[in-house]
Protein backbone atom coordinates (compact mmCIF):
# COMPACT_ATOMS: atom_id res chain seq x y z
CA UNK A 1 0.00 0.00 0.00
CA UNK A 2 0.61 3.61 -0.73
CA UNK A 3 -0.58 5.74 2.21
CA UNK A 4 0.92 8.99 0.57
CA UNK A 5 -1.45 8.39 -2.41
CA UNK A 6 -4.55 8.97 -0.50
CA UNK A 7 -3.48 12.19 0.82
CA UNK A 8 -5.85 13.51 -2.03
CA UNK A 9 -8.70 11.35 -1.17
CA UNK A 10 -11.41 12.39 1.54
CA UNK A 11 -12.59 8.67 2.21
CA UNK A 12 -8.78 7.85 3.50
CA UNK A 13 -6.67 9.84 5.30
CA UNK A 14 -4.28 7.31 6.83
CA UNK A 15 -1.21 9.30 6.00
CA UNK A 16 -3.39 12.42 7.15
CA UNK A 17 -3.55 10.47 11.53
CA UNK A 18 0.11 9.65 10.99
CA UNK A 19 1.51 13.32 10.27
CA UNK A 20 -1.00 14.35 12.94
CA UNK A 21 0.24 11.82 15.31
CA UNK A 22 3.89 13.39 14.89
CA UNK A 23 3.03 16.71 15.40
CA UNK A 24 0.78 16.11 18.78
CA UNK A 25 -2.37 16.31 17.15
CA UNK A 26 -3.66 12.73 16.84
CA UNK A 27 -6.96 12.81 18.14
CA UNK A 28 -9.77 14.10 16.22
CA UNK A 29 -10.76 16.88 18.65
CA UNK A 30 -7.17 18.47 18.55
CA UNK A 31 -7.04 18.42 14.67
CA UNK A 32 -10.37 20.81 14.40
CA UNK A 33 -8.66 23.35 16.85
CA UNK A 34 -7.43 26.49 15.99
CA UNK A 35 -7.67 28.38 12.56
CA UNK A 36 -5.10 26.94 10.32
CA UNK A 37 -5.97 24.13 7.85
CA UNK A 38 -4.81 20.79 8.78
CA UNK A 39 -2.31 20.91 5.75
CA UNK A 40 -1.04 23.88 6.96
CA UNK A 41 -0.08 22.18 9.64
CA UNK A 42 1.68 19.77 7.90
CA UNK A 43 3.70 21.61 5.71
CA UNK A 44 6.11 22.11 8.38
CA UNK A 45 5.63 19.02 10.70
CA UNK A 46 10.03 18.32 10.36
CA UNK A 47 10.20 21.76 12.60
CA UNK A 48 7.76 20.91 15.18
CA UNK A 49 8.41 17.76 15.45
CA UNK A 50 12.24 18.06 16.50
CA UNK A 51 13.08 17.92 20.24
CA UNK A 52 15.42 21.21 20.03
CA UNK A 53 13.02 23.85 17.98
CA UNK A 54 15.09 26.74 16.96
CA UNK A 55 14.35 30.56 15.84
CA UNK A 56 15.55 29.47 12.12
CA UNK A 57 12.39 27.00 12.70
CA UNK A 58 10.02 29.24 13.95
CA UNK A 59 11.07 31.70 11.00
CA UNK A 60 10.76 29.52 8.20
CA UNK A 61 7.38 28.51 9.14
CA UNK A 62 6.39 31.76 9.81
CA UNK A 63 7.74 33.56 6.06
CA UNK A 64 6.15 30.21 4.59
CA UNK A 65 2.58 31.14 5.95
CA UNK A 66 2.32 34.34 6.12
CA UNK A 67 4.94 34.93 2.93
CA UNK A 68 6.28 38.03 3.90
CA UNK A 69 10.16 38.49 5.54
CA UNK A 70 10.73 37.39 9.09
CA UNK A 71 13.88 38.38 11.34
CA UNK A 72 13.13 37.17 15.18
CA UNK A 73 15.02 38.68 17.81
CA UNK A 74 16.06 36.61 20.85
CA UNK A 75 16.30 37.87 24.25
CA UNK A 76 15.04 41.25 24.25
CA UNK A 77 15.03 42.29 27.81
CA UNK A 78 12.06 44.78 28.76
CA UNK A 79 10.29 45.59 32.12
CA UNK A 80 7.33 43.98 32.91
CA UNK A 81 3.91 45.85 34.19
Amino acid sequence: AQPAVSLDRNDNRRFEGYLASLIGMGQPAQMSKGSLSAHARFTHAGHLTRHGRDPEGLEKILRNYFNVPVRLVSNVPQWMP
